[in-house]
């Protein structure tokens, strides 16, 4: 029997009757709080769960299913969310410094002020809410930014190779290292991608926010 215990009270917020959290189906569960740090939680079902100031330094959390879940500042430091789904997640002023998300899938995640120095190699953040995320020197080697605001980020020394940053927003962030402003159509520099907006467009690349 595993029982999730509650941060500050210690109250029981939930019992599991397993040796392990693997695999667990906490779907939806209000686990706010929770002290979770150096727990077995890969591929769990922690879908639409409130886990909003949840300690999870630590925690494996390889392949679990965090879509939906509530984790405004939370601290995952050093958790490993390898292939985990987070879409549509928020992770407002959560902390993730030395976290690994290498290809987790963070679609919409709404992630404004989190501390995201993490590894997201090939991490999938289309359409990603990343207003003042700290992003200094992140990995997001080969990651999906496709429409991602990340206005006012700090992306200092973020390695960016071979990243996809269409229509991404970086207004009033730092240049990214090895990034370019392109002189017409589709650039390629630094491994850094994006495209010119139309005269239509609400939303500017980011290279025109220093012509």
């Amino acid at each position: 029997m595993i029982e999730i215990r509650h941060r500050d009270m210690g109250s029981v917020l939930t019992s599991v009757d397993a040796e392990s959290l693997c695999g667990a189906d906490l779907a939806g569960q209000d686990l706010d709080c929770a002290v979770l740090a150096d727990q077995a939680l890969a591929d769990a079902n922690l879908s639409r769960c409130g886990l909003r100031r949840a300690d999870l330094r630590h925690a494996n959390l390889v392949g679990a299913n965090l879509s939906g879940a509530d984790l405004s500042h939370a601290n995952l430091v050093g958790a490993d969310l390898t292939g985990a789904n987070l879409d549509d997640a928020v992770l407002n002023f959560t902390h993730l410094v030395g976290a690994t998300l290498a290809g987790a899938s963070l679609k919409r995640v709404d992630a404004r002020g989190a501390d995201l120095r993490a590894n997201l190699r090939g991490a999938h953040l289309e359409q990603a809410k990343l207003a003042r995320a700290n992003l200094t020197g992140a990995d997001l080697t080969g990651a999906v930014l496709a429409g991602a605001d990340l206005s006012r980020a700090i992306v200092n020394r973020a390695r960016l190779e071979g990243a996809d940053l269409r229509d991404t927003l970086l207004y009033r962030s730092p240049l990214p290292r090895g990034a370019q402003p392109p002189l017409r159509g589709e650039h390629q520099g630094g491994g850094v991608r994006t495209t010119y907006a139309k005269k239509s467009d609400k939303r500017r690349p980011w290279w025109q926010f220093w012509r």
